[in-house]
């Protein structure tokens, strides 16, 4: 093997060093054919060469066993149509029926989250209380704290409160303003089928909430 390697010279050596160092990949699908660069030697000394490391793209992900993180922005859906906390509930229900929705975010005056309002809710907390949902108002239904997450976590931050929350869709807020949302279908457009099946297997052990 030697006597053939050395046979190659170095212009040989460095054909078979291409497609060796082509076969290296640096994200899943994706193969880098990386360029050698030539090093330092001194005089009479043979050239050696070593791969150039790849360009880094301008948008920084962790990797994670090979896997991608992705950012909260990333996997929500743009925009968010939301119900004001004044609005009745039955306001919101055509808002949901129009705009082919199964929750909306409710905001107060100053256009900031309050809550979550779901169909679920409307039937469960309104009609089957016997409440009107003519004089019943979103606000009514915004109890607690709000649950949503940052635009720039990432989808191991998205997950968790999930999980922790029993919640199937996340509002996404950016500078104090709500940008979007996560739902299931978000999660499993653009996580892994392993992170998606892990997030069913706990949010669906649990009594459902929103």
């Amino acid at each position: 093997m030697d006597a053939v390697w050395g046979s190659l010279g170095a212009s040989g050596r460095r054909s078979v060093l291409r497609k060796l160092l082509g076969a290296v990949s640096h994200r899943p699908g994706h193969v880098t054919r990386p360029s050698l660069l030539p090093l330092p030697r001194k005089e009479g000394q043979a050239a050696t060469f070593a791969p150039r490391e790849p360009p880094r793209t301008s948008k920084v992900l962790a990797y994670l066993g090979g896997v991608a993180m992705s950012k909260a922005k990333e996997i929500m859906h743009q925009g968010a149509e939301c119900v004001a906390a004044s609005e009745t509930l039955e306001t919101a229900a055509r808002m949901m029926r129009d705009n082919h929705l199964g929750a909306l975010p409710i905001c107060g005056l100053d256009n900031r989250l309050q809550g979550i309002i779901t169909d679920r809710d409307i039937v469960v907390k309104c009609l089957a209380e016997g409440r009107d949902p003519k004089k019943t108002t979103a606000g009514d239904l915004a109890q607690g704290k709000p649950v949503w997450v940052d635009a720039n976590a990432d989808d191991g931050d998205v997950l968790r409160l999930m999980e922790e929350h029993h919640i199937r869709r996340l509002p996404v807020i950016e500078k104090q303003q709500i940008i979007g949302m996560i739902s299931e279908a978000d999660l499993a457009t653009h996580l892994s089928a392993a992170k998606v099946a892990e997030f069913a297997g706990r949010i669906y052990s649990a009594p459902p909430s929103l």
